[in-house]
Protein backbone atom coordinates (compact mmCIF):
# COMPACT_ATOMS: atom_id res chain seq x y z
CA UNK A 1 0.00 0.00 0.00
CA UNK A 2 1.42 3.26 -0.91
CA UNK A 3 1.15 6.98 0.35
CA UNK A 4 -1.55 7.33 -2.34
CA UNK A 5 -3.41 4.36 -1.90
CA UNK A 6 -3.53 4.77 2.02
CA UNK A 7 -5.51 7.85 0.92
CA UNK A 8 -7.96 6.47 -1.65
CA UNK A 9 -8.21 4.16 1.84
CA UNK A 10 -9.08 6.31 3.85
CA UNK A 11 -11.51 8.19 1.70
CA UNK A 12 -13.48 4.87 1.00
CA UNK A 13 -13.51 4.86 4.79
CA UNK A 14 -15.35 8.49 5.18
CA UNK A 15 -17.75 7.98 2.27
CA UNK A 16 -18.77 4.46 3.69
CA UNK A 17 -19.34 5.95 6.98
CA UNK A 18 -21.34 8.72 5.36
CA UNK A 19 -23.70 6.73 3.37
CA UNK A 20 -24.12 4.53 6.13
CA UNK A 21 -25.17 7.56 8.61
CA UNK A 22 -26.32 10.33 6.74
CA UNK A 23 -28.63 11.78 9.12
CA UNK A 24 -25.32 11.98 11.64
CA UNK A 25 -24.53 15.73 12.82
CA UNK A 26 -22.06 16.82 15.11
CA UNK A 27 -23.65 19.27 17.80
CA UNK A 28 -20.23 21.31 17.69
CA UNK A 29 -21.66 24.40 20.12
CA UNK A 30 -24.16 23.00 22.05
CA UNK A 31 -27.36 24.96 20.87
CA UNK A 32 -28.63 23.82 17.91
CA UNK A 33 -25.83 24.15 15.84
CA UNK A 34 -25.24 20.67 13.70
CA UNK A 35 -22.79 20.45 11.29
CA UNK A 36 -23.65 17.32 8.71
CA UNK A 37 -20.41 14.62 8.34
CA UNK A 38 -19.90 15.40 4.65
CA UNK A 39 -18.47 18.90 5.55
CA UNK A 40 -16.03 18.22 8.23
CA UNK A 41 -13.09 17.49 6.87
CA UNK A 42 -13.44 20.32 4.89
CA UNK A 43 -13.88 22.92 8.08
CA UNK A 44 -11.57 20.93 9.96
CA UNK A 45 -8.85 21.44 7.51
CA UNK A 46 -9.81 25.18 7.12
CA UNK A 47 -10.22 24.69 3.62
CA UNK A 48 -13.51 26.41 3.89
CA UNK A 49 -14.66 28.84 6.96
CA UNK A 50 -16.37 27.49 9.94
CA UNK A 51 -19.35 28.70 11.48
CA UNK A 52 -17.04 28.55 15.02
CA UNK A 53 -13.34 28.41 15.62
CA UNK A 54 -11.16 25.56 13.96
CA UNK A 55 -9.99 24.86 17.58
CA UNK A 56 -13.65 24.64 19.29
CA UNK A 57 -14.39 22.36 16.44
CA UNK A 58 -11.33 20.32 17.11
CA UNK A 59 -12.59 20.37 20.32
CA UNK A 60 -16.21 19.06 19.50
CA UNK A 61 -14.99 16.54 16.99
CA UNK A 62 -12.39 14.58 19.74
CA UNK A 63 -14.97 14.92 22.56
CA UNK A 64 -17.39 12.72 20.29
CA UNK A 65 -14.38 10.10 19.37
CA UNK A 66 -13.31 9.93 22.72
CA UNK A 67 -17.53 9.30 23.90
CA UNK A 68 -17.53 6.20 22.30
CA UNK A 69 -18.45 7.50 18.52
CA UNK A 70 -15.03 6.01 17.11
CA UNK A 71 -16.83 4.32 14.05
CA UNK A 72 -18.31 7.43 12.90
CA UNK A 73 -15.42 10.12 13.96
CA UNK A 74 -12.54 7.79 13.22
CA UNK A 75 -12.74 8.05 9.80
CA UNK A 76 -13.81 11.90 10.43
CA UNK A 77 -10.68 12.32 11.45
CA UNK A 78 -8.30 10.43 9.29
CA UNK A 79 -10.25 12.07 6.61
CA UNK A 80 -9.27 15.60 8.28
CA UNK A 81 -5.95 14.53 8.36
CA UNK A 82 -5.24 12.87 5.20
CA UNK A 83 -2.57 15.20 3.61
CA UNK A 84 -0.49 15.20 6.74
CA UNK A 85 -0.84 11.41 6.75
CA UNK A 86 0.40 11.41 3.18
CA UNK A 87 3.03 13.69 3.75
CA UNK A 88 4.31 11.48 6.80
CA UNK A 89 4.22 8.14 5.13
CA UNK A 90 6.31 9.24 2.67
CA UNK A 91 9.16 10.02 5.15
CA UNK A 92 8.92 6.72 7.19
CA UNK A 93 10.79 3.79 5.32
CA UNK A 94 9.43 0.33 5.26
CA UNK A 95 12.18 -2.58 6.05
CA UNK A 96 10.56 -5.16 4.39
CA UNK A 97 10.35 -8.66 4.19
CA UNK A 98 9.29 -7.94 8.26
CA UNK A 99 7.83 -4.48 7.95
CA UNK A 100 6.30 -3.81 4.17
CA UNK A 101 4.91 -0.92 3.05
CA UNK A 102 0.70 -2.31 3.71
CA UNK A 103 2.27 -3.15 7.10
CA UNK A 104 4.11 0.73 7.73
CA UNK A 105 0.66 2.26 6.69
CA UNK A 106 -1.69 0.46 8.69
CA UNK A 107 0.25 0.93 11.86
CA UNK A 108 0.48 4.41 11.09
CA UNK A 109 -3.44 4.79 10.79
CA UNK A 110 -4.25 2.70 13.63
CA UNK A 111 -1.83 4.69 15.59
CA UNK A 112 -3.56 8.09 14.91
CA UNK A 113 -6.82 6.67 16.02
CA UNK A 114 -5.13 5.27 19.16
CA UNK A 115 -3.66 8.70 19.87
CA UNK A 116 -7.08 10.59 19.23
CA UNK A 117 -8.44 9.03 22.03
CA UNK A 118 -5.55 8.83 24.41
CA UNK A 119 -2.92 11.15 24.11
CA UNK A 120 -3.85 14.44 25.89
CA UNK A 121 -4.55 17.57 23.94
CA UNK A 122 -2.46 20.43 23.59
CA UNK A 123 -3.70 24.14 25.54
CA UNK A 124 -4.30 25.60 22.09
CA UNK A 125 -7.25 23.37 20.57
CA UNK A 126 -5.64 25.19 16.49
CA UNK A 127 -2.23 23.01 17.48
CA UNK A 128 -4.36 18.97 18.00
CA UNK A 129 -4.07 17.94 14.28
CA UNK A 130 -0.32 19.16 14.39
CA UNK A 131 0.43 17.32 17.95
CA UNK A 132 -1.65 14.49 16.25
CA UNK A 133 0.60 13.65 13.44
CA UNK A 134 3.49 14.59 15.64
CA UNK A 135 2.92 11.99 18.07
CA UNK A 136 1.66 9.57 15.47
CA UNK A 137 5.27 9.87 13.46
CA UNK A 138 7.26 9.45 16.41
CA UNK A 139 5.63 6.39 17.69
CA UNK A 140 6.10 4.71 14.35
CA UNK A 141 9.07 5.76 14.04
CA UNK A 142 10.27 4.33 17.62
CA UNK A 143 8.08 1.07 16.31
CA UNK A 144 9.93 0.88 13.58
CA UNK A 145 13.60 1.14 15.65
CA UNK A 146 12.28 -1.64 18.04
CA UNK A 147 11.46 -3.92 15.07
CA UNK A 148 15.41 -3.38 13.22
CA UNK A 149 16.42 -4.16 16.45
CA UNK A 150 14.38 -7.17 17.17
CA UNK A 151 15.39 -8.50 13.66
CA UNK A 152 19.40 -8.01 14.29
CA UNK A 153 18.98 -10.00 17.98
CA UNK A 154 17.45 -12.72 16.26
CA UNK A 155 19.99 -12.61 13.43
CA UNK A 156 22.80 -12.66 15.96
CA UNK A 157 21.55 -15.42 17.86
CA UNK A 158 21.01 -17.93 15.32
CA UNK A 159 24.21 -16.98 13.93
CA UNK A 160 25.70 -17.63 17.30
CA UNK A 161 23.39 -21.02 17.40
CA UNK A 162 24.61 -22.00 13.85
CA UNK A 163 28.33 -21.63 14.56
CA UNK A 164 30.34 -25.08 15.62
CA UNK A 165 32.10 -24.77 18.91
CA UNK A 166 35.78 -24.96 18.36
CA UNK A 167 37.51 -28.00 20.26
CA UNK A 168 39.47 -27.15 23.66
CA UNK A 169 43.40 -27.44 22.51
CA UNK A 170 45.20 -29.96 24.91
CA UNK A 171 47.77 -28.28 27.50
CA UNK A 172 51.65 -28.34 26.13
CA UNK A 173 50.20 -29.06 22.52
CA UNK A 174 52.47 -27.67 19.96
CA UNK A 175 51.49 -24.08 18.53
CA UNK A 176 53.51 -24.15 15.52
CA UNK A 177 51.73 -24.52 12.42
CA UNK A 178 52.06 -27.50 10.61
CA UNK A 179 53.16 -26.68 6.54
CA UNK A 180 51.00 -29.70 4.84
CA UNK A 181 51.90 -28.78 0.99
CA UNK A 182 55.56 -28.80 1.28
CA UNK A 183 58.53 -31.69 2.63
CA UNK A 184 59.24 -31.12 5.96
CA UNK A 185 61.89 -28.41 7.07
CA UNK A 186 65.16 -29.84 7.53
CA UNK A 187 66.32 -30.03 11.25
CA UNK A 188 69.01 -28.98 12.89
CA UNK A 189 72.23 -31.02 13.31
CA UNK A 190 72.93 -31.58 16.71
CA UNK A 191 75.57 -29.64 18.11
CA UNK A 192 79.30 -31.09 18.64
CA UNK A 193 81.03 -30.94 21.03
CA UNK A 194 84.43 -30.82 21.98
CA UNK A 195 86.33 -33.29 23.75
CA UNK A 196 87.35 -32.34 26.99
CA UNK A 197 90.85 -30.61 26.73
CA UNK A 198 93.41 -32.09 29.11
CA UNK A 199 94.10 -30.88 32.84
CA UNK A 200 97.62 -29.96 31.78
CA UNK A 201 97.45 -28.29 28.62
CA UNK A 202 94.91 -25.74 30.84
CA UNK A 203 97.11 -25.49 33.70
CA UNK A 204 99.44 -24.26 31.02
CA UNK A 205 97.57 -21.97 29.51
CA UNK A 206 95.94 -19.95 32.97
CA UNK A 207 99.14 -20.28 34.62
CA UNK A 208 98.69 -18.60 37.37
CA UNK A 209 100.38 -15.39 38.12
CA UNK A 210 102.64 -14.83 41.38
CA UNK A 211 100.45 -13.58 43.99
CA UNK A 212 96.92 -15.29 42.55
CA UNK A 213 94.90 -17.65 43.63
CA UNK A 214 93.33 -20.48 41.10
CA UNK A 215 89.78 -22.39 42.65
CA UNK A 216 90.74 -25.37 42.48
Amino acid sequence: MSPTSASTLIRQAFEEVVNQVPAAALDASGDALAIPLPDLPALLRGVVPAPIPRGDLWLAVMGALRADQQAIYGPVVLEALAPGIVAALRALTPRPPAVTREDLDQQFLLQVLHNARAMSLPRHPDLIPKALLWRTTSDVGRWLAADANRRNAEELFTLGATRRPRAPRARGADMTPQRSDSAPSPQRPAPQHRPRARRHILSAVWAPRRGNKVAR
